[in-house]
């Protein structure tokens, strides 16, 4: 299991690169997303890889740093509906409405806490709708150095119900 000082480490490692165009790929799982997976190269070879996913469908957008041996260690999520129940949330013993995240969330793993906890983050302006402009935010925030272009995803359309 990843510790504290490894995430620390890895997170602050200013030689993580990406050093390749990225282009989405039609998300065989989910009607209407789109996903990336691409390797992170670094000094220190951690094992990493960035996963996105998007549907406009729905709404969503979301950005993982993932270690290959202990999963998502970063993750943002955006959509408007979407919500983050916390560890101590008490909505569901008192079904009474909770200060849990709405809509853009982050997660960082933790020893205690795993990606269990989320937060509103203050460093993510863009809009699920504008996932190059996230992107951009996601890799700065995670120290990423991409060395290419992100392409937009394809715009599926309204979701028929």
């Amino acid at each position: 299991m990843l510790i504290d000082q490894d995430l620390a480490a890895i997170l602050s490692d200013n030689t993580k690169t990406i050093s390749q165009n990225i282009f989405w790929d039609k998300d065989e799982d989910h009607s209407g997303a789109q996903e990336f997976r691409v390797g992170v190269w670094s000094e220190a070879d951690w094992p990493l890889q960035v996963y996105g996913w998007f549907n406009d469908q729905i709404g969503q957008l979301s950005y993982s740093l993932l270690h290959l041996r202990d999963g998502r260690i970063v993750g943002l999520d955006l959509g408007d509906r979407l919500i983050h129940h916390n560890p101590d949330c008490n909505r569901r013993r008192r079904r009474t409405t909770c200060a849990c995240p709405r809509g853009t969330h982050k997660q960082v793993h933790s020893e205690q806490h795993q990606m269990r906890v989320a937060y509103v983050p203050a460093d993510i302006s863009a809009s699920w709708d504008d996932p190059v402009s996230v992107w951009r935010q996601f890799c700065e925030e995670v120290r990423i150095e991409h060395l290419g272009t992100l392409a937009a995803p394809e715009w599926q359309g309204e979701l028929e119900i």
